[in-house]
């Protein structure tokens, strides 16, 4: 399950608009500083094709619609196990939007992951998303 908290967790991020892209370093304040920070920055940003680029703007989309269904549900929730029932319901349907639209769950991920790092990469999204040509696709 915890990967499709990811994508919820990514997809809330994404949907903040121009914000997420000014405020990359805020999603860690809660970090240890033994956690991730050292492993993260001796592994390499991963490479993003316009093309998925395209495909993750729509999917998130598409995410952002899963979410805002269920979250009154969950946030209604009478006791844990139904609230727990709803979450995962919404993973569930999560799982499935991420690989019908062509993605590993790990990849909508990294590519989340990437954005909250390199916020040039989610003004790219932004821009191949509104129907134009990126500034540098150098990272094709």
């Amino acid at each position: 399950m915890r990967p499709i908290f990811v994508i919820t967790a990514a997809a809330s991020l994404l949907m903040a608009g121009t914000a997420f892209a000014q405020t990359p370093a805020q999603s860690t304040p809660t970090a240890k500083p033994t956690d991730a920070p050292a492993a993260s920055a001796a592994a390499p940003a991963p490479t993003v094709s316009d093309a998925e680029l395209k495909k993750f703007a729509n999917l998130s989309r598409d995410v952002k619609g899963i979410m805002e269904k269920h979250q009154p549900a969950i946030t209604a929730a009478a006791d844990p196990a139904a609230k727990a029932k709803e979450e995962s319901s919404m993973s569930g349907e999560l799982q499935v939007a991420v690989t019908d639209a062509g993605f590993t769950v790990q990849r909508y991920n990294d590519i989340a992951q990437a954005m909250q790092k390199d916020p040039s990469l989610f003004a790219r999204m932004q821009q191949l998303a509104a129907g134009g040509q990126p500034a540098t696709s150098s990272n094709q």
